[in-house]
């Protein structure tokens, strides 16, 4: 996910995969108007860390059978439902987390044209000093990635849009698990087998994972750390259709987008 989470997401030790320093480079130009993105501060930076799982490179070839490294379908669409959760304990947890803040949501994927959409119907993700109560979208389509705000629906014209990242900053990549995420554990969710990965960043309470079901091998939540807590993103009717190529249409307010302006926050 984006400089924000993960989202996210939605993942500095990647070398030939990083993207090139830009410590020297004049600062890049902000968006005065753009919402506020507050970003978490670690040893081993996860920003830096997940830049490798959105290159536009092939996927690497996973070993037939191998127990290890999920790899997420090609294309795909599912539904999910986003989690706050207030609690010094970080996921994963072995049930859906009870939780007063929650709502539905969509995410389209389609790597072969390096596009995806995350659709927050209800609530946003809490990593806004301004607040998260209100209806979102994360928008990859090529190399850049967007961040909507709406009024009330998600399917409206958005409020605002800014970019999350300076481009490039593709979708992620069907097998970001196998480029920078260790194995940390197996236990069910919701009475499923699941697999867990930890993003592999050097973090006393740990950011992000990932659970994969074990049969099926296809995502079953992911979590990581908010303003106050941690947020769960538990997947259900995963269809490996391709989606409409409509979902991942660039509004019109989006065109000219520019930086999303950031500040720096304990998480």
């Amino acid at each position: 996910m984006p400089r924000l989470l993960l989202l996210l997401a939605f993942l500095s030790g990647f070398n030939a995969l990083a993207q090139p320093s830009k410590a020297d480079a004049a600062p890049p130009k902000t968006d005065a108007a753009s919402p506020t993105l507050a970003l978490g501060s670690v040893e081993k930076d996860p920003v830096s860390t997940c830049l490798a799982c959105h290159m536009d490179q092939e996927p690497k070839a996973i070993p037939k059978g191998s127990p290890f490294a999920p790899v997420l379908p090609r294309y795909y669409s599912a539904e999910w439902y986003y989690y706050n959760v207030r609690s010094e304990t970080p996921p994963p947890y072995d049930r859906t987390p009870d939780t007063d803040t929650k709502g539905h949501g969509v995410t389209h994927y389609d790597w072969d044209r390096k596009a995806m959409i995350e659709i927050y119907e209800d609530v946003c993700v809490n990593r806004f000093p301004s607040g998260h109560k209100f209806p979102c979208r994360f928008l990859h389509v090529g190399d850049k990635a967007y961040y909507m705000t709406f009024e009330k629906s998600a399917y409206a014209e958005p409020k605002s849009c800014c970019l999350v990242l300076e481009p490039p900053f593709y979708a992620v990549r069907p097998d970001f698990v196998s480029l920078n995420m260790k194995y940390q554990k197996s236990m069910p969710l919701d009475h499923k087998d699941a697999d867990w990965w930890l993003l592999d960043v050097h973090y006393p309470s740990r950011y992000f994972g990932y659970g994969f079901d074990r049969k099926t091998r296809e995502p079953i939540a992911f979590w990581y750390r908010v303003l106050d807590g941690w947020g769960q993103q538990t997947f259900y009717n995963l269809r490996k259709e391709r989606p409409d190529p409509s979902v991942f249409a660039i509004p019109a307010m989006c065109q000219q987008a520019k930086l999303c302006k950031t500040t720096r926050a304990s998480p």
